[in-house]
């Protein structure tokens, strides 16, 4: 069953098996790009669109760093486990070197639902060589008609969604 369809009570997901790393754009302009094409089939599909932007900042390590760009084997390990988590529809792009967006056929409610499942999943420790790092992961969400609304493009919308989220009082 997909992540988006799933009651957002039910803690079972089945694996993802078999999946390649997600396919890597270097800025968010390029990222709008492979977003129009997807989206354009999506319409003429029908379907609905989702933005997750999904962001990592190394908390803490514990043994034995590996050598040359630790930060990037991390991005790595993160973008695996975020590819593993998503159906196999969706589709997940790493931006740079720390971030990561995954379009969605969902609508807001399915959307809010996949961007918890997900804060949940991504959560916790990831090994690296012998060491052992904490991240924190931060999502945002935005869906095509807000983007739409606000007059902006899907990611902008779902990356000051993730600031207003990031700095609103608890």
């Amino acid at each position: 069953m997909h992540l988006a369809a799933l009651p957002c009570d039910n803690a079972s997901l089945p694996p993802r098996a078999g999946t390649a790393a997600p396919r890597r754009v270097e800025s968010v302009a390029e990222l709008e790009l492979e977003l129009i094409r997807h989206m354009t089939r999506h319409r003429r599909q029908g379907d609905r669109s989702a933005l997750l932007w999904v962001e990592l900042a190394l908390l803490t390590r514990i043994g034995p760093w590996p050598q040359g760009e630790p930060h990037l084997d991390l991005a790595q390990a993160v973008g695996a486990r975020l590819q593993h988590q998503v159906r196999r529809t969706d589709v997940v792009f790493r931006v740079a070197d720390n971030g990561f967006a995954v379009l969605l056929d969902a609508d807001k409610a399915g959307a809010q639902c996949a961007q918890r499942r997900l804060l949940e999943r991504l959560r916790g420790p990831y090994g690296l060589d012998k060491g052992l790092a904490h991240v924190h992961i931060s999502i945002g969400m935005a869906t095509a008609a807000e983007a739409q609304q606000q007059g902006s493009s899907l990611p902008q919308a779902a990356i000051d969604a993730l600031f207003q989220r990031s700095h609103s009082p608890a």
